[in-house]
């Protein structure tokens, strides 16, 4: 199930964390603009273990993500 955790726009990196354990989710995807890449870097250091971070990026219509730097992520394209 896909759900909005919060609205990133003045919501804290505490907050969208809060949200993620309340929610039990196991992913966040990140939407390129609506988080600045240092809010971004800070949810990173204190997401849970468990929760895999994605990202999304408008220009390239596109989800990637890779949770371990020993393996290949995942790519998902809105292109087929």
């Amino acid at each position: 199930e896909i759900k909005s955790l919060a609205d990133s726009k003045g919501s804290s990196p505490d907050k969208i964390v809060a949200a993620v354990e309340k929610e039990n989710a196991d992913t966040i995807i990140f939407c390129e603009g609506s988080l600045t890449n240092m809010q971004i870097i800070e949810l990173l250091q204190i997401l849970p273990n468990n929760c895999k971070a994605l990202f999304y990026e408008n220009s390239a219509e596109s989800i990637i993500g890779s949770n371990d730097k020993n393996t290949k992520g995942i790519f998902i394209s809105a292109n087929v």
